[in-house]
């Protein structure tokens, strides 16, 4: 995104929102409200790696503090954060923005100064440079005038914005600068346009298929499509967008194929059956039907938390509803940014695949029929767990405890104690891979492992690789696909001690993957990946038998001596 020219930046990326902002309106608390109360075993290996990698792998420009406090501070006067950490720990040189609004709530809503000169001046010497707002722009200059805000303050401040627009050409001619020859001409262009389609076809994940899908097009002529994102267009772009193109919707994909029969069934979240009987006679007669469902932003966007996972309103029903009256088989198709509760489409034997789709963007419903109708073969992996619906009962959204308890089960697969309805990483595919391993056993020294962390601390960007693990995979059925590769990594005492389950240590997608043919993925395992952060947030060494597996549970054991 910023350009590989040595001298200028294309754009300058902000990578937001530093940090623990989990929370934007959840029983009566808001983001503007919110204290994130984070230990130092989640702030290191959870929460702060991103914001790491940003910096020192992306050399993002500049990093946005967020609306929250954390720790009993807010983010946008959190020094140890903004200086003491981005800054002198990891190496950024770039600037720091503030939400916008937020410098105000370092006063009006944390109430952490008392007065606008105490809050420019916590703000400026914690790291702040720019406001996404009025709040330094309107007093500011009062507390330079009254002293509060020194001048070194502003011109460190200043400093670090004009270092971007310096990286970014701005004052020097366009003769120098590579990328003031792009003009309008070189936007939307046909590669571009290939590549919208191309990333919505890659990020699909097919979550159940019975052999169902792909459908034979010599044999599906009449298609019942269903359900209240059928004909998405706007809903496939999520939040905060620009203006595409074009938007092709599910429906105008499909029917480049197939004839369509649509019943829109019911709204995205309202109790209303009265569409139920129309999408039961579309269904009845037609060769196959698909069902459109999912979420728009009425249910996730900015501001917003919901407080159930269930697919909302009726849509539960109306897939119950298809199943019944059904003359074919019945496609669920998931349109979601985050996860649902997908109990029942995956329970129901009458529903023979689910396609979860995310928001895919302006060639999504090109993206969707190609898939449906095996001119491209699924082989996403899901982003994140897909909890059972009584999740959102089991834990507060204001315990930002990563790790299970006594009356919690835990975030993430990483330390989740139940039972997913589909777990992190899973994904089907057309056909099917088989996964070795070599045949012996790794042995590592961990005294090795801890040489490695010195000066490390908990990064896995700057560990040096200590050992390969080589994965081999056949497509062992008749169809060319693109394989995802995952590596997990279980420690030694899984679970105990804040351990987690298990960790991703490395992902790998290999294209166009011939029946029959075999492929190897080397991981380099680091340091980075044979350590646990314990809790003092601290990279430690844990001597004993670990295990690597695929996303398959093909396991191989790994021994820290």
């Amino acid at each position: 995104m910023q350009g590989q020219d040595s001298t200028y930046l294309k754009v300058s990326s902000c990578c937001k929102h530093f940090t623990a902002y989990d929370l934007e309106n959840w029983n009566g608390v808001d983001r503007h409200h919110f204290d994130a109360v984070v230990g130092d075993q989640d702030m290191m290996d959870t929460f702060m790696p991103p914001f790491k990698s940003c910096v020192e792998v992306g050399k993002a420009s500049s990093l946005m503090c967020s609306y929250n406090e954390v720790n009993h501070v807010p983010s946008c006067a959190h020094k140890d954060f903004l200086t003491n950490t981005a800054r002198a720990t990891w190496g950024f040189q770039g600037y720091v923005t503030g939400d916008c609004g937020a410098v105000d709530d370092i006063l009006y809503t944390h109430k952490y100064t008392s007065t606008t000169d105490e809050t420019c001046k916590v703000a400026l010497e914690a790291g702040l440079d720019l406001d996404c707002g009025n709040f330094l722009q309107e007093h500011l200059p009062q507390a330079i005038t009254n002293g509060a805000v020194t001048q070194q303050d502003v011109d460190t401040a200043l400093t670090h914005l004009f270092a971007v627009q310096f990286r970014l050409g701005m004052f020097d001619p366009d003769s120098l600068q590579p990328y003031r020859k792009i003009t309008a001409a070189d936007v939307n262009t046909p590669d571009h346009q290939v590549l919208a389609l191309q990333a919505a076809l890659e990020s699909f994940v097919l979550l159940k298929n019975d052999g169902t899908l792909p459908l034979d097009k010599t044999k599906t002529k009449t298609i019942a499509l269903i359900g209240p994102n059928a004909l998405a267009t706007t809903t496939m772009q999520g939040n905060y967008y620009g203006n595409a193109p074009y938007l092709v919707s599910p429906q105008a994909g499909l029917n480049k194929y197939v004839t369509t029969v649509y019943a829109k069934g019911c709204d995205i979240n309202s109790q209303d059956k009265s569409g139920f009987s129309a999408a039961c006679s579309a269904a009845s007669s037609a060769d196959a039907t698909i069902l459109v469902v999912g979420l728009d932003q009425s249910q996730e966007s900015e501001g917003n938390d919901r407080t159930e996972i269930n697919l909302p309103g009726v849509q539960n029903d109306l897939i119950s509803q298809t199943t019944q009256c059904s003359k074919g088989p019945i496609i669920v198709v998931v349109m979601t940014g985050g996860p649902v509760d997908l109990s029942i489409p995956k329970s129901s034997q009458k529903v023979n695949s689910i396609l979860w789709v995310g928001y895919p963007g302006q060639s999504g419903g090109d993206a969707i029929a190609k898939t449906i109708f095996g001119e491209y073969s699924p082989a996403g992996r899901l982003p994140y767990t897909i909890y059972p619906a009584d999740y959102v009962n089991q834990l507060s959204m204001f315990d930002m405890n990563m790790r299970p308890s006594s009356t919690t089960p835990g975030r993430t697969y990483r330390f989740y104690t139940g039972t997913a309805v589909y777990p992190f990483g899973h994904g089907l595919s057309y056909t099917t891979f088989n996964y070795t391993f070599s045949k012996e056993p790794i042995q590592i020294q961990a005294s090795d492992i801890q040489q490695h962390l010195q000066g490390d601390v908990y990064s896995p960007w700057s560990s040096k690789g200590m050992v390969d693990v080589t994965i081999y995979v056949q497509n062992t059925g008749n169809t060319k696909s693109d394989v995802l590769v995952q590596l997990y990594v279980t420690p030694a005492d899984p679970g105990k001690n804040g351990n987690p389950l298990k960790f991703l240590a490395g992902f790998s997608r290999v294209h166009d993957v011939l029946p029959k043919q075999t492929i190897s993925v080397v991981f380099p395992l680091t340091a980075h990946d044979l350590s646990l952060v314990d809790a003092h947030g601290s990279r430690t060494v844990l001597p004993g038998t670990w295990e690597l597996s695929t996303q398959d549970t093909t396991k191989h054991m790994l021994i820290l001596q």
